[in-house]
């Protein structure tokens, strides 16, 4: 494989801007939440691909708010677009283990070859701002009854919930009774009964589904980068009354593949990121 080609970044005053706008978002937010209903677009895994990212903002044009589950970068050829729109359009960001390894809070040593050559890359094409920015985020955030996190509660930026172990895990340290999850680039829907088993319940795309009063874990699955054997970009929708869960929707949107598997060739990205695109795992 051919070395990676890289520009040299340049300082962004329009990134710096955008973080700005995030941070008045982010206070408007709080007071908007406590006194009507908000639908919310919840994405994360973005991945660094902006074309899937673009996708699913000109889908969700029925929502008021955007909260972001962390991985924002990673994998994909564009982390200076997706950052600039994750910082300019969401009220509520989440540090994922990728942005974590690309501003070196995450030691490189635990990825493999492909995601740690992408994160080496990364690197490089962000600017100061950028990278502050990066540095400015947590792995979670709470706001009752609801929690986010990109990985679990147990393990905030490494652990896969995948398991019903796992699931009670996070569980037994939810505050409120919904916890919003990313990571595994899986949409899930898992429930915590009466007797405290974690029961999963099949994805239907583009059907609302009630929340119950029962302690639940959502993940939207991937914008970026799905694992679910369906390449489509995927994110969800929350509807908040107040600030109590109404209901959650998963959705998939086509987006250009191609595309973005060209830039990343003409960049020198592994292949097997690139390949993975086309089959959604």
């Amino acid at each position: 494989m051919s070395p990676l080609r890289s520009r040299r970044p340049r300082r962004s005053p329009k990134f710096r801007v955008a973080v700005s706008s995030f941070r008045r978002t982010f206070i408007l937010a709080d007071d908007d939440l406590a006194c009507s209903e908000v639908r919310v677009a919840v994405v994360g895994d973005i991945h660094a691909n902006f074309g899937a990212l673009e996708a699913v903002l000109r889908d969700a044009t029925d929502v008021e708010d955007i909260w972001c589950l962390g991985d924002i970068v990673g994998y994909g050829p564009e982390p200076a677009a997706c950052l600039e729109r994750v910082a300019r359009q969401c009220s509520i960001t989440l540090l994922g283990n990728h942005d974590a390894a690309v501003v070196g809070t995450l030691s490189l040593s635990t990825f493999n070859g492909a995601a740690k050559e992408a994160a080496q890359w990364t690197r490089g094409q962000l600017d100061q701002s950028a990278m502050l920015f990066l540095r400015s985020l947590a792995p979670v955030h709470h706001r009752r009854p609801v929690s986010l996190v990109h990985g679990s509660l147990r393990d905030p930026l490494w652990e896969y919930l995948l398991s019903d172990e796992a699931a009670c895990a996070t569980f037994t340290r939810m505050p409120g009774h919904l916890c919003l999850v990313g990571h595994t680039h899986v949409p899930l829907w898992v429930e915590e009964d009466r007797s405290g088993v974690a029961l999963s319940r099949a994805i239907e795309n583009g059907v609302p589904r009630e929340l119950p009063a029962r302690r639940i874990i959502v993940n939207p699955g991937s914008v970026g980068q799905p694992r679910d054997r369906d390449p489509r970009a995927a994110y969800g929708v929350l509807v908040l009354d107040g600030v109590r869960p109404v209901s959650f929707e998963h959705r998939r949107v086509p987006y250009d593949i191609g595309s973005t598997q060209a830039r990343m060739h003409a960049i020198g990205l592994p292949e097997e990121l690139i390949s993975r695109l086309s089959v959604g795992r």
